[in-house]
């Protein structure tokens, strides 16, 4: 069990992170700028399951929960380059199991009074994770192929976290300079900034790549962009995607044969070992509803 759900790993924050200070950026909300957030979070982050997560580790990515000491909610939906943000809180231990996701992003955790900021990479298997009493998270998803370049995703994968530090004011230290730290109503103005200087980048060419529309590129040279942006090679992502499907379908009450066969697996253990894999359940459990989980 890990005992600090946004990413459990924490790591020391790179060497010369931290060589002068600047101007500090404050996240008041400029006139016409995107809004993603809005005042009023949406409650119940999974369709037809009051107080389940829609992803917690991003806490936005997807869980299934043992106990419902965990309320979650989608706080907005996709904007730019992010694909959620997400805010959760743990009233009392609760052990979740984190599943596979192809998207990197930023989560901030409420630990015993102490916030402590993490980037984070894709995932290439369900963890079993626990949150801790009187906890809070909230953080953003990115879309595929917006990354951060100081911290590469293929870096950050599987709960190898990059910590980023913070000041005694609570400020976030990051490319030298003091963050003011975000909440969830105003955090796609903190992505939107880190957008403008440069320091979070999208690849315009990944969606290309992902599905096939770009043929002109040699294939070991686009093979390499696209890891170097999203953390993953193409297959592992179509193969956790492929799961997170399957999942969706056995919900909705397709049988475990159907779903074997329209999902594109060989076969009924072949389903099995992937859901084991990437959600953390087999598919029985899962079409039984005793885990819940969101997508």
């Amino acid at each position: 069990m890990r005992h600090l759900p946004v990413r459990s790993q924490v790591h020391a924050a790179p060497t010369g992170a931290v060589t002068r200070t600047r101007r500090q950026p404050v996240l008041s909300r400029a006139r016409g700028a995107n809004r993603c957030c809005h005042a009023d979070a949406v409650p119940g982050a999974v369709t037809g399951v009051p107080g389940a997560v829609s992803g917690v580790t991003r806490f936005g990515d997807s869980v299934s929960l043992a106990f419902m000491g965990l309320d979650s909610r989608i706080v907005c939906g996709p904007a730019g380059p992010l694909t959620q943000i997400w805010s959760a809180e743990c009233d009392s231990p609760t052990a979740f199991s984190s599943l596979a996701s192809v998207t990197a992003g930023i989560g901030f955790a409420r630990i015993r009074g102490t916030w402590a900021v993490h980037l984070r990479g894709p995932a290439t298997k369900a963890t079993t994770m626990m949150c801790s009493a009187d906890s809070e998270y909230f953080g953003a998803d990115f879309r595929v192929g917006a990354y951060l370049p100081m911290f590469p995703p293929g870096r950050l994968t599987n709960l190898r976290d990059s910590v980023l530090p913070t000041l005694p004011n609570g400020r976030i230290l990051l490319d030298g300079r003091a963050w003011e730290m975000p909440t969830p109503q105003n955090l796609d103005v903190f992505i939107d900034r880190l957008r403008k200087e440069g320091l979070l980048q999208v690849d315009p060419m990944i969606e290309e790549l992902r599905y096939g529309g770009l043929r002109t590129m040699p294939a070991r040279t686009a093979q390499s962009r696209f890891v170097r942006a999203v953390g993953l090679p193409l297959r592992t992502l179509e193969l956790i995607e492929r799961a997170r499907r399957a999942v969706r379908m056995l919900r909705a009450g397709r049988t475990i044969a159907e779903v074997a066969l329209e999902a594109g697996y060989y076969d009924q253990p072949h389903l099995t070992r992937s859901l084991r894999r990437f959600i953390g359940h087999t598919p029985a459990e899962v079409a039984r509803g005793n885990v819940i989980l969101g997508l």
